[in-house]
C-alpha cells in the first residue's frame, strides 16, 4: 500500500501536509518519537465483561469490549486500555488500524502492548518500526495548528472474529493549566460497550469537584492515606444509537464532569493571568493608534469601529497553538506585525488597542456549543472554545467577535453572535455574564413574475434584501466566491424549478455598509411558465416557497431529544404574479405562533396581481421534546397546505365565449321578480294588532347595530355580484373540460340566485324595520339564518371543488356567532317586542283598556252564617 493510501484514513490532503511541514519548521519542532515499555505500576487490571451485546445494536462491524481510562494527578500520567471485538468483515476495515494522538511539546507517549487475540490465543503485534508518526492536524481546515501528532499503525493480518487489545500511557500536561486537572467522563455511547472503567488517583490535599448529569453513575471513593481514589465501573453498557439533529449544548449520554476549579472567579483569574492586555504598546502598532486618535477626535464610537475594522480585516485568522499558546495569547505587537492570529490573539489585540486610545474593554471567553447552558456546568477552563471582546463606551456594552469579517454598520451597531454566557477576564469577575446581542436582522425575499401575455415568456425578477447579521453573512459569502460562481449557483437553483429559464441580466448588488443592508437583484426569463392543457386550452401554473422548506429541520421518529433549529433566523418571503387574469379570490391568512418558531401565510389579490406572503421566524435554538409532535404536525401542514399555490385559467373560454351571459342575466331578473312578488305578498298579508300592543318605541339602542349590518350586507353583496364576473360568458365556461364542470355551473346559478335574494330580502328587512312592522322580528331572523345557510352551502361546494377538507373557516365561524346573537336578540328582547307592533293595515284602532264594573249591592254575596269560620 502506498504512503498516500496510508494517509487517506485520517483525511490529510497535500496542501495541509505542506502547511504542517512549514509550521513545524517555523516553531523548530522535530518529528517526535515515542517509547515502548510496561504499564505503570499504579494502574489496575480490569477484567473483561463475559457477556456479549445484542448484535443488532452494533454498528461498523465491531464493538468496544473494554474502554479503561485511569489518571494519576500527582504523576501527571493518563493510562488508556482498549479492547475491540470484531464481529463482521466490515469490522476488519474499521477496527484494523490504531491511532494515538499526543502533543510532543508537553506530552510523552509510551505504548505498552498491542495484542491480536485469535481463537483465544494472543499474538504480540507491538513492533515500534511498524508505526508511522504523522502530523494529526485535524484543525488545519479551520486554520489552527496545535502541534499534535499521531502514532499511526496499520495492523497486518486482521480477521473477522479477532480481538484487538492495546494500552498506552501519556505523561505530561499542558503547562498553561498550572497542574490543575479537569475533564468529562462519558458513561455511554451510541454503540454498546462491554466494560467501561474510569479511575482518578488524586492527592488527598487537593479537592476535586464533581457534577453528575443524566443519571450518571457516582464514583466509588476510597483512600490509601496519601491519595483519594475515585472509581467508576460499568458493565454491559447499552448503546443509544443515533441521536439525530440536536442542539450543540445537548447530550443524552450520562456523564460526570470533574474540575479542580472551585468557582468562575478562579477560572477567570487563571485566564486573566495569562491573557492580560498590554499596558504599553510600541512600534508600528503604537504609531497606527496615534494616527487613528487624530483622525477621530472626540468620537469614541467611530474610533472604536476603526480599530475593530483593523483587527477584523487586516489580521487574518490563523492560530499556532503549541504548548501554553493553546490558551495564552501572543503579544499584540507580534500579532499585528505577523498579521495573523487565532481568536484569543485577535481579541487581546483588540482589547489592547482600545485601551491604548482610552476605551475600556475586556477579553471574554465563551462556548459556541454550550452558550447559555454554561450555567449548567461546574467551573472549568475546558468549557470554553472561543474568545471575544466587550468594549464600554459611555453606557453601552458593545460585544465584538474579532474573528468575524465583512461586518457592516457603524458606531456601536455591530452584530455579535448570540453566545449566551461569557466569562469576562478582569480581576473583579466572579460569575458569568450575558452576551447582549444586537439586532439579528432578516432576509426579505421577493419573486416577481411579470406575465403581460399568457402566451409570451414570463420575466422573473428576484430581489433579496439582507439586514444586520444576515447582511454580514451574505457579505462574507460573496467575498468568498466569484460573482460568476454565485450567478451560476443561483441559475442552477431556479433551473430545477423552470428547466427553460435564462438569465436576462447580470446579478446586481447594492451594499450599504454603513446601514448594513445588502440588496441583490436577479432577472430571468422563463420561456414556458404556464402549462397548457391540450384538450381544454386551460393555462395553469404553480408556486412553491422552497426556501421556507429548506430551513425547517426534519425530526426523526424517536422524539426523545430536542430538535436543533436554524437560530437566529427571520425570513419574509413574497411571491407576486402580475398577470391580466381578473383575480377573484377571498384573502386568506394563517398564523402559527409557537414557543420556538412563528409562521404566517397570506394570500390576496387585485384584478391584475396575485400576492403570496410567508414569514418564518425561529425564536429559540431548539424545539423542546414535548413540543415535537406539534412541530411535526405544523411542518406537515406548512409543507403540504401553505407553501404551494396552484391556479388555472381558461384562456380558450375567453376567446370562444366573449360578452355577457344572457342566461345568468335572465336568472338574476327572474329571481328578482319572484322574490319581490313573494315579499310584497308577505308584507301585505293582514295581521291583527296585538291586544297588548301600545304605541311603538322609536328605533334606538342595540337595534342600530343590526340595521347597520343589514345595510352593509346590501352594499357588500351588490359589489360582489357586480365585480365577480358572474354575468360573463368566460366565467360560465371557465371550467369546461373538467370533471366537475356541470356542478360548477349549478353552483354559479345558486350563487347568483342567493346573492340576488340576499339583497332583496335585506331591503325588505330594512323596510320592515323602519315601518316598525309587527312581523319584523320573524323575518329578520329568517334573513339571518337564511344568509348563514347559504354561506354554509357555498363553503361546502367550494371544499368539494377545491378538494379542501376544511369547511369551518374563520369567516364562517364569525357568521355563526353573529347569527346566533342577533337571532336570539330579535326573538326575546323586550325592546324588540315594544318597537315592532304596527300591523297591516296600519289604521287599526289601538286596544282600549276598560275599567272593571263595580259590584252592586244586589250582586253582593250574602253574609256567611255565624257558625262558619274562615
Amino acid at each position: 500500500m502506498t504512503l498516500l493510501k496510508q494517509l487517506r484514513p485520517i483525511k490529510l490532503v497535500f496542501p495541509a501536509l505542506l502547511l504542517t511541514i512549514l509550521l513545524c519548521a517555523t516553531v523548530a519542532i522535530a518529528v517526535p518519537d515515542f517509547r515502548t515499555g510496561p504499564a505503570p505500576g499504579w494502574v489496575t487490571n480490569v477484567p473483561l465483561s463475559t457477556s456479549r451485546p445484542d448484535l443488532k445494536a452494533i454498528n461498523n462491524g465491531h464493538y468496544m469490549e473494554l474502554y479503561e481510562y485511569e489518571e494519576h494527578a500527582a504523576r501527571a500520567e493518563a493510562y488508556s486500555h482498549i479492547v475491540r471485538n470484531i464481529i463482521t468483515g466490515a469490522g476488519v476495515q474499521e477496527a484494523g488500524n490504531i491511532t494515538i494522538n499526543f502533543n510532543p511539546s508537553y506530552e510523552r507517549l509510551t505504548v505498552h502492548r498491542i495484542v491480536v487475540w485469535r481463537n483465544g490465543m494472543p499474538e504480540n503485534r507491538l513492533r515500534k518500526e511498524d508505526f508511522r508518526i504523522i502530523a494529526a492536524e485535524d484543525d488545519l481546515s479551520r486554520f489552527i495548528y496545535n502541534g499534535t501528532y499521531s502514532a499511526y499503525l496499520i495492523l497486518k493480518d486482521v480477521r473477522n472474529g479477532d480481538k484487538i487489545e492495546y494500552d498506552y500511557t501519556i505523561t505530561g500536561r499542558n503547562p498553561a493549566f498550572k497542574g490543575k486537572i479537569f475533564d468529562r467522563y462519558i458513561m455511554q455511547s451510541s454503540d454498546p460497550i462491554g466494560k467501561l472503567h474510569y479511575r482518578i488517583i488524586m492527592p488527598s490535599s487537593r479537592h476535586l469537584n464533581f457534577s453528575y448529569k443524566n443519571n450518571a453513575t457516582t464514583a466509588v471513593q476510597t483512600s490509601d492515606g496519601n491519595n483519594t481514589v475515585y472509581d467508576w465501573d460499568l458493565t454491559d453498557v447499552k448503546g443509544l444509537g443515533s441521536i439525530g439533529n440536536v442542539p450543540s449544548w445537548f447530550t443524552p449520554y450520562p456523564y460526570v464532569q470533574i474540575s479542580e476549579f472551585a468557582s468562575w472567579k478562579e477560572v477567570a483569574s487563571w485566564a486573566y493571568s495569562i491573557n492580560q492586555p498590554s499596558d504599553h504598546i510600541t512600534g508600528a502598532l503604537a504609531a497606527r493608534l496615534e494616527s487613528l486618535k487624530k483622525e477621530y477626535p472626540g468620537d469614541p464610537y467611530a474610533l472604536f469601529r476603526a480599530i475593530v475594522n483593523i483587527v477584523q480585516h487586516e489580521i487574518r485568522y490563523m492560530g499556532v497553538e503549541i504548548g501554553t499558546y493553546s490558551h495564552t495569547a501572543n503579544a499584540p505587537e507580534k500579532v499585528y506585525e505577523q498579521r495573523y492570529g487565532d481568536c484569543k490573539d485577535k481579541s487581546l489585540l483588540l482589547v489592547s488597542m482600545l485601551h491604548a486610545v482610552g476605551i475600556k474593554a475586556e477579553m471574554a471567553l465563551v462556548s459556541t456549543g454550550l452558550r447559555t447552558h454554561l450555567t449548567d456546568m461546574i467551573p472549568s477552563p475546558s468549557l470554553f472554545n472561543h474568545a471575544i471582546a466587550v468594549a464600554h463606551i459611555y453606557d453601552d456594552d458593545i460585544w465584538v467577535d474579532a474573528t468575524m469579517s465583512y461586518q457592516g454598520g457603524k458606531g456601536r451597531h455591530i452584530y455579535c453572535p448570540e453566545y449566551g454566557k461569557a466569562l469576562v477576564l478582569k480581576p473583579e469577575t466572579d460569575d458569568l455574564v450575558f452576551v447582549t446581542a444586537k439586532d439579528v436582522g432578516e432576509v426579505r425575499y421577493t419573486e416577481t413574475y411579470d406575465a403581460t401575455d399568457l402566451e409570451a415568456p414570463v420575466i422573473l425578477t428576484i430581489t433579496t434584501t439582507y439586514t444586520a447579521k444576515m447582511a454580514d453573512d451574505q457579505r462574507y459569502r460573496m467575498a468568498s466566491q466569484s460573482k460568476m460562481s454565485i450567478e451560476k449557483s443561483y441559475l442552477d437553483y431556479y433551473t430545477r424549478r423552470y428547466p427553460d429559464i435564462d438569465m436576462l441580466d447580470t446579478m446586481k448588488v447594492e451594499d450599504d455598509v454603513a446601514q448594513n443592508i445588502i440588496t441583490i437583484t436577479e432577472t430571468y426569463k422563463i420561456k414556458t411558465f404556464f402549462e397548457t392543457d391540450t384538450v381544454s386550452g386551460r393555462k395553469s401554473a404553480d408556486f412553491y416557497a422552497s426556501l421556507i422548506r429548506e430551513v425547517m429541520p426534519i425530526t426523526d421518529n424517536k422524539k426523545n431529544y430536542p430538535l436543533a433549529t436554524t437560530y437566529p433566523y427571520n425570513m419574509h418571503y413574497t411571491v407576486l404574479l402580475n398577470a391580466p387574469l381578473n383575480w377573484d379570490l377571498n384573502a386568506k391568512s394563517k398564523t402559527l405562533a409557537r414557543n420556538a418558531y412563528n409562521f404566517s401565510y397570506g394570500v390576496s389579490a387585485t384584478p391584475d396581481q396575485l400576492t403570496l406572503e410567508y414569514d418564518l421566524n425561529f425564536l429559540e435554538d431548539h424545539i423542546k421534546q414535548e413540543d415535537l409532535a406539534q412541530y411535526e404536525q405544523d411542518r406537515k401542514n406548512i409543507l403540504d397546505e401553505y407553501l404551494s399555490f396552484s391556479f388555472s385559467h381558461n384562456v380558450g373560454a375567453g376567446k370562444r365565449y366573449p360578452g355577457i351571459n344572457l342566461f345568468m342575466v335572465f336568472i338574476a331578473l327572474l329571481t328578482t321578480a319572484g322574490v319581490t312578488i313573494l315579499l310584497r305578498h308577505i308584507y301585505r298579508r293582514p295581521t291583527e294588532r296585538a291586544a297588548w300592543a301600545g304605541t311603538p318605541l322609536p328605533l334606538g339602542g342595540w337595534l342600530i347595530l343590526p340595521i347597520i349590518g343589514i345595510f352593509f350586507t346590501i352594499i357588500s353583496v351588490l359589489y360582489s355580484l357586480v365585480t365577480a364576473s358572474f354575468f360573463k360568458n368566460v366565467i360560465w365556461h371557465a371550467y369546461d373540460g373538467k370533471a366537475l364542470a356541470g356542478l360548477t355551473k349549478v353552483i354559479l346559478v345558486f350563487e347568483v340566485m342567493f346573492n340576488v335574494t340576499t339583497i332583496i330580502f335585506a331591503v325588505f328587512c330594512l323596510i320592515l324595520i323602519f315601518r316598525r312592522r309587527d312581523i319584523t322580528p320573524l323575518y329578520v331572523r329568517i334573513f339571518f339564518i337564511g344568509k348563514l345557510s347559504g354561506l354554509i352551502l357555498d363553503e361546502l361546494a367550494g371544499s368539494l371543488l377545491n378538494d379542501d377538507k376544511k369547511i369551518l373557516t374563520q369567516e364562517l365561524t364569525g357568521a355563526i356567532i353573529y347569527t346566533a346573537i342577533w337571532s336570539m336578540y330579535f326573538y326575546s328582547a323586550q325592546r324588540v317586542r315594544e318597537t315592532f307592533t304596527i300591523p297591516y293595515p296600519e289604521d287599526q284602532p289601538w286596544p282600549q283598556t276598560e275599567e272593571q264594573p263595580k259590584t252592586t249591592e244586589e250582586e253582593e254575596e250574602p253574609p256567611l252564617p255565624d257558625n262558619v269560620h274562615i
